[in-house]
């Protein structure tokens, strides 16, 4: 006999989908001017504009590929490629970005 489907108040029973099979998350709060998107690494952060550029204002950029968050006391800041602005280092660090300037140097792991 084939198990009835539930109906009104009735709990739902079974295993819930797992999360990467409901699609990518909304990212919903924070501010971010206009033509700028929320980026997938949570609130405080936003895709670059166009010309590469972040909101005015937020001075800190990350690149996914390292992993590392610029700030401008960084020397290779202005040489960054920002792939995702943040609006401060709190906001990076909570994304899994480090900051670049306390990775350890080649040869200084002992």
């Amino acid at each position: 006999m084939a198990e009835a489907e539930p109906r009104g108040d009735a709990p739902l029973t079974g295993t819930p989908a797992a999360a990467s099979s409901q699609g990518p998350t909304v990212q919903t709060g924070g501010d971010f001017p206009a033509g700028f998107a929320t980026s997938s690494f949570g609130d405080g952060a936003v895709v670059p504009g166009a010309d590469g550029t972040g909101p005015e204002g937020w001075v800190i950029k990350g690149n996914p590929r390292s992993m590392l968050f610029h700030t401008p006391k960084s020397p290779s800041y202005s040489r960054t490629r920002a792939e995702v602005w943040f609006r401060d280092e709190a906001a990076a660090t909570a994304a899994g970005f480090t900051n670049a300037l306390d990775r350890k140097k080649k040869g200084e792991e002992a």
